[in-house]
């Protein structure tokens, strides 16, 4: 019996669609931001948080199953989703008050006073949105309002036991189509429930259900659904005018994420299995940059606003840069050699030959 070594590559282009998907966020917030145009705001028709969720549901409900059947507990599961998420937050929450300081933003006594223990609480709790006002007054005043995805992330991971435990008992897509109707169902009820109840449910999995959903069914169905270059092109053809139709108007209400996953989930998962491998390769040699540069990358836009520039098409370039430098100190220093810590990893899963 030969135990063949763990794989380096996972041959895919996943790490490189998820830089993508982060850099197309910066894009869009830098040109809202600057109140500016760049590439004809192109951007605004990708949805790049959606392609993290449907990643994220495929990978996260695959690394689940995974974890179950070589362990038969959740205690590694939790440990490597907290590795994959906690310290860049956590560095983010300390390090960016400093950056302000030392650029003239905000006074260093400003950090010593009790709305900075708030602000590090709610990362240490991976709540990360609250938002001092020590620095009200630096561009727009918020410097992690992308960050509501975090708990939203987080409460995934929260039931994705659940989910593996019932697909388990019940059937995978009895499964599926309960999580489905039990998200729909809590989504209308919360556009009954007023401000607070979507304020709670907008930090949540819930809001965007239809993308995890996506991302659970590829982790079962990927290698039975055919994969051919005029199906993603014809998936294509069908998101653009969607996701039109979903900007232009709020009809589609809690079945909008459902809707606009169904073709985007597909691009994504062809491209990112049968897409150029070159792309993949290029992220194993820079690092996993994805998800710095989506922590960071608002920082660096109210730095600039805070200099006072603004209207200017290559301020959205600029931040793109910037934030990719920010990120990969962030991989190199804090992300990479955290996730060392995994004790198991779905990475390099080792198979038994006879």
């Amino acid at each position: 019996m030969a135990v063949e070594q763990p794989r380096v590559s996972r041959e895919n282009s996943l790490d490189f669609l998820r830089l993508a998907a982060a850099s197309v966020v910066v894009l869009a917030h830098a040109q809202a931001d600057f109140r500016t145009s760049f590439l004809w705001n192109a951007s605004q028709l990708v949805d790049g948080v959606g392609m993290f969720f449907i990643m994220s549901g495929m990978l996260v409900y695959r690394s689940g199953e995974s974890t179950w059947s070589r362990t038969g507990r959740w205690r590694d599961f939790f440990w490597n989703r907290y590795l994959r998420v906690a310290p860049g937050i956590y560095a983010f929450a300390v390090i960016a008050p400093l950056v302000l300081v030392a650029a003239g933003a905000v006074t260093l006594s400003s950090l010593f006073k009790f709305p900075l223990v708030v602000w590090l609480g709610s990362a240490f709790f991976l709540l990360p949105n609250y938002d001092p006002p020590t620095w009200q007054h630096v561009g727009t005043g918020v410097i992690n309002g992308q960050l509501y995805t975090i708990p939203a992330e987080v409460s995934f991971y929260l039931i994705v036991p659940v989910l593996v435990l019932v697909a388990r008992r019940f059937g995978f897509l009895q499964m599926l189509a309960s999580f489905i109707l039990v998200s729909i169902a809590i989504s209308i009820g919360v556009t009954l429930g007023g401000h607070t109840a979507e304020a709670i449910a907008h930090h949540t999995f819930v809001e965007r259900a239809g993308f995890f959903a996506a991302g659970i069914f590829w982790a079962k169905y990927r290698e039975r659904v055919p994969a051919r270059w005029w199906l993603f092109v014809a998936a294509c053809a069908i998101y653009v005018p969607v996701k039109l139709f979903a900007l232009d108007t709020d009809v589609l209400g809690p079945l909008s994420p459902f809707v606009i996953a169904i073709p985007l989930s597909y691009m994504v998962v062809f491209f990112g299995y049968h897409g150029p491998r070159a792309l993949g390769h290029l992220t194993e040699r820079v690092g996993d940059l994805s998800y710095s540069t989506y922590i960071w990358h608002v920082l660096v836009i109210n730095l600039l606003l805070f200099f006072g520039f603004s209207g200017e098409w290559w301020l959205v370039p600029l931040t793109l840069a910037v934030t990719w430098c920010i990120a990969w100190l962030s991989w190199r220093l804090v992300e990479k050699p955290a996730l060392r810590l995994k004790r198991i990893s779905s990475r390099n899963v080792t198979r038994v030959s006879r």
